[in-house]
């Protein structure tokens, strides 16, 4: 008896474990850190003022 309580168990940490790592995996940019003035970025969300501006001396800057 104890043993199937034990497998039920498991079985629904396993797909509680799944589904997080399934959502973790499709927000990832929560988690990503916005970068300061100054920084390289490829696109505007990547910033904390949400501007990438291209920098005079080559590429393109927050």
């Amino acid at each position: 008896m104890k043993l199937s309580i034990i497998c039920t168990f498991l079985i629904v940490l396993v797909m509680c474990l799944s589904s997080v790592a399934a959502w973790g995996k499709s927000k990832p940019k929560g988690r990503e850190p916005c970068r300061k003035t100054m920084e390289p970025c490829s696109f505007d969300s990547q910033c904390c003022s949400h501007m990438c501006r291209r920098n005079p001396a080559g590429g393109y800057r927050c």
